[in-house]
């Protein structure tokens, strides 16, 4: 799962307004990447309750999302615990 994000306000968060930011919420590692001015920065998972939060609150707004059947399967083992 890919979710790209525009960055609309200002966010005390390491991105800016006018900013993309692509969140794959099922890597562990560079999860958030920014995609901005002046290059691309990549974040682990410890940005990943300020991507939530900037998105729940207006600060981020979705462009663009993209589903993978892959996501799905690992979505419903853990939720089901692979029964």
């Amino acid at each position: 799962m890919i979710r790209v994000y525009q960055c609309v306000r200002y966010c005390s968060a390491p991105w800016t307004v006018g900013e993309r930011v692509v969140y794959r919420p099922f890597e562990y590692q560079e999860c958030v990447t920014i995609m901005g001015h002046e290059g691309h920065r990549s974040f682990g998972l410890s940005v990943v309750p300020t991507v939530h939060r900037d998105a729940f609150t207006g600060g981020l707004e979705l462009i663009h999302e993209h589903v993978e059947d892959a996501d799905i399967v690992d979505l419903f083992v853990r939720e089901c615990g692979g029964h």
